[in-house]
Formats: C-alpha cells, structure tokens, sequence
C-alpha cells in the first residue's frame, strides 16, 4: 500500500475561552489539519500544532516542511500489508521519523505520521489503539485549572470535582510567588486532601526561584511541578530535581530523543510530560515511552491547548502505548467554536475511557465546519 495524496490545510477556530500562561496566551486555534489517501482509497487525518516555544516551529515553518521535507519522504515508502503487525508500520516509518527528530522538527511530522497511521488501520479494519500490544482500560484524567484570578480558579476546581475529577493541574509562575502559593492553597481547600494537585510553570522561574516555590507548593501537598525552568539546561534542571522537595516534571526541555538523552543521563526529571503533537505523533510516542520505561521514569499523557477531536483521538489511542502516571484530555467541543470533527472520545466526568473498536481514529470530518474554519489549502499527489 503506498501513499498518494496528501491534502493540507490551514484552519483558524474561535476559542470559548482564552487560556494563558507564562509563555503564551491563546484564544482561537491556529492548526494545519493533514488528510492523506492510500491507492486503496483509505483516507487518514492528522492534525499539527507547532508551538515555537517547544521546537521553534510555525505555521509558515511547518507547512513549508510538510510540503517539502516529509510528504516527499512519506509518499515514497510501502506501508505494510493490513494483515502484518503493527510493528511493521513504526518499522516503514520510523527514518522519516528520525530524520524530523533529529532536524527538531516533530511537531510538523506529528500530522503526518498519525495521518498515515489512521489510513492504515482503516485499511486493516482496526481501531488505531491496536497499533500497541497494551492492555485497553480507563483512566482518571485531569482537570485543567489554568492561570486565571483567584476567584476564577476556585470556581472551576469546584466545578471539575462535582463532575468527579480526582487530579488536577495549576498554571503557575504568572503572577507573584505569593499569589501562586494563596491560588494552591485555596485549590487544595476545594479539592480536598485526597485528590492529586499538580502545578505547570511553564518556565516561569529561575533554578532558585523554583526550588524556594516548590518548598512553599509542598507545604499544600502538591505532587509535581512541571518545567519550572526554561529549556536548554539539563543541568540546572537536575539541581531544581534536587533540591525542590517534590518531583520535577519535564515537558518544553523533552521535544526530542536527544532532549531524553540528555534528561536521563543528568537524572533532571523524575517524569516526562509526552504529546503525541509535541514529539512526533505515534512514531515520537513509541520511542520516548520505551525510554522511559527503561529508565523508570513515568510518563505524564499531555495535550496541546487548542487540539480538535482528531487530536483527542489520537492522545487517546496512546493510553495503551505504556503505563502512565497521569492523563489530560483537551475538552474540544468544550473550548473549540465549531470543533470541525465528529466522533472524538469524551471525559467530562473525569474518566477516559479507551478507543472503541472503529477503524482508524474513529473520528469523521464535518465537511461544512471544515470549510468554514479554514484559511488555506492544498493538495499534493505522488
């Protein structure tokens, strides 16, 4: 089975809300949406979000890599019989993968390579959670608190805990130490003692300011603390590790295996915060679980704000990828004006439940709201 076509289009969706932290602040999503087809006329869906405080892509950056770096190189390769294991698609696709992680360009190949996976799964009358050999079962998922005022933070942690939620995330590192550390107190007096809070500082602090918050985040029984530093120093985040009192959880310093690499051998995080669009799509999520696991590092299960329902689908075939520490969930058709696919998982009262057992993603395009939200588009043939 081989490639041979590939459709690419730029869409622009209204948020119902705007969410902030400390490196950026979003209100409508900004996503190039891939669809390709088989000469068995399966079609595929992936979706990318490039995130320039992550690997330094764009929009402009990664349609201009989709278009001349990665569909040359995938519309190339044989993808294996339906009846061959699953195995033999990481295999067929797993040079091209490389080569966008070494070049530190997986957000744009995540599109690809989920799209090429769901084409084939179809193909093969499977759901695309059978791409792994793991066990199929729920999962607690979490709820996202944001970075907003006191008063609104509160009100949405009393909100997710009466839908059920049991583990919970808060934005730091906006404001004054002393108000993150009043917004994780009156968090931790809603939720309760008995369920999980973690705080994401998506790089707000210096190595000191982050190891004298988290002392203080400790005192309020907070698990984890998410990127407290900016990328690019393995080292210093070893001694945040350290010296903080609590877990450090590594997301904008792990885009790549050499990112891993480095974490690993300076022991600088204790977990690993993996999105399929951040590192790769499914080939990405593969390879850095399994060092994970051989490492015994535990993965946290993210997402990227602004993902559709292809995207949720996708974070959702991966529950079965390795065993994992926590789970977010985007909440699509919550957040998006006109999520522009049907069929996505849910989680609204704080379970996530696996794939079901339709073909690919499971997901279908809503062809009106397609076109509506789209600003551009092209279509490419081998």
């Amino acid at each position: 089975m081989r490639l041979v076509e590939m459709q690419l289009r730029q869409v622009a969706i209204p948020m119902r809300f705007s969410f902030k932290h400390a490196l950026a602040e979003r209100s409508i999503a900004n996503n190039l949406i891939v669809r390709v087809m088989t000469d068995t006329g399966h079609v595929g869906y992936g979706e990318v979000l490039p995130r320039k405080y992550l690997t330094g892509e764009t929009l402009e950056t990664a349609r201009r890599d989709l278009l001349e770096l990665w569909w040359p190189k995938v519309k190339g390769l044989w993808l294996p019989d339906p009846a061959e294991e699953p195995s033999s698609v990481f295999a067929a696709m797993e040079p091209v993968y490389l080569q966008a992680d070494a070049a530190r360009k997986t957000g744009s190949y995540a599109g690809l390579d989920i799209a090429v996976f769901d084409a084939w799964s179809q193909s093969a009358g499977k759901s695309i959670s059978q791409i792994w050999h793991g066990p199929a079962s729920s999962v607690k998922l979490t709820a996202p608190l944001g970075g907003g005022s006191l008063n609104t933070v509160k009100r949405s942690a009393v909100w997710f805990k009466r839908l059920g939620f049991k583990e919970f995330k808060l934005k730091v590192g906006i404001s004054h130490p002393d108000e993150d550390a009043a917004r994780v107190e009156a968090v931790r007096a809603v939720i309760g003692n008995a369920c999980d809070l973690r705080v994401d500082c998506n790089a707000a602090f210096t190595p000191m300011e982050a190891i004298l918050a988290m002392r203080k985040f400790a005192e309020f029984g907070v698990s984890s603390v998410e990127q407290p530093i900016p990328p690019g120093s393995p080292t210093d985040l070893a001694v945040v590790q350290d010296e903080g009192n609590m877990p450090v959880m590594a997301d904008e310093s792990l885009c790549t295996l050499d990112d891993a690499k480095h974490l690993v051998s300076l022991k600088s995080a204790k977990l690993w915060n993996l999105r399929p669009a951040k590192v790769g799509g499914f080939s990405g999520m593969r390879a850095l679980s399994r060092l994970a696991q051989k490492h015994g590092i535990d993965i946290h299960l993210g997402v990227l704000v602004g993902e559709t329902s292809l995207m949720a689908a996708a974070g959702r075939a991966c529950l079965q990828a390795a065993p994992l520490r926590h789970v977010e969930y985007g909440f699509p058709r919550v957040l998006l004006k006109g999520d522009p696919f049907r069929g996505g998982p849910a989680g609204y009262f704080g379970t996530g439940k696996p794939l079901g057992d339709e073909p690919g993603l499971g997901i279908r395009a809503i062809p009106e709201k397609l076109e509506r939200c789209t600003e551009w588009k092209l279509t490419v043939t081998a």
